[in-house]
């Protein structure tokens, strides 16, 4: 049975597939900007097309933490992935606790806490890259920017630097590096990539 609008056990489109589909109807719209672009003359702007085009990236990338933030959250839930510390601190109301420990089965206690994270996450955007890493870290204790500076050449002893530089860029940076972060992002669990061939550098990925 599914909790109120939420069902745990549904089949549902993992994190990384979502983000997939979205960033491959981005690039059908970058296509289309450059066959228009060389068809009609330069008195149609085609401006909003790439508009459009990024709005649907920061989206993509949004509903990509969303989503990977709270199927991670449940498996901590369900006993399926170590907590951590901001997973401790994350705060339920009475009335979602009194659901859990109420719950007539486990699946119905997932449903109820599922759908408080979800509500939660809801009320938040992350784009920003601290708030990235700060929903991360309710299912990973990776310093996650230092590991995607790793992940794209820096050393030990400049990842750091790597790090806040790739902060500073990351919403100013072309659509391929964001790709590639959130493919990094994506190996917080080896189960998303499953179907998928990926960059090889990332396969040796530590998040998680």
């Amino acid at each position: 049975m599914c909790g109120e609008s939420v069902c745990v056990d549904r089949i549902a489109m993992t994190a990384i597939k979502a983000y997939e589909d979205v960033w491959q109807r981005c690039d059908e719209l970058s296509h289309l900007y450059a066959y228009l672009s060389k068809q009609v003359t330069s008195v149609y702007s085609l401006d909003d097309l790439l508009r459009a085009e990024w709005a649907m990236r920061i989206s993509a990338l949004d509903l990509f933490v969303h989503e990977l933030t709270a199927q991670r959250m449940l498996e901590i839930f369900r006993g399926t992935r170590p907590p951590t510390p901001a997973f401790h601190r994350f705060q339920l109301p009475y009335e979602t606790v009194h659901r859990i420990r109420q719950a007539p089965s486990p699946a119905d206690a997932a449903s109820a806490f599922d759908l408080e994270v979800r509500t939660q996450l809801s009320r938040k955007t992350f784009q920003a890259p601290d708030d990235i890493a700060l929903a991360l870290r309710h299912c990973s204790e990776i310093e996650l920017w230092q590991e995607i500076a790793l992940k794209l050449g820096a050393n030990q002893s400049e990842k750091s630097d790597k790090a806040k530089f790739l902060k500073e860029i990351y919403l100013c940076s072309c659509s391929g590096e964001i790709r590639l972060c959130m493919k990094v992002i994506c190996n917080l669990n080896s189960r998303e990539r499953r179907g998928l061939s990926l960059n090889p550098i990332l396969h040796t990925s530590r998040l998680g």
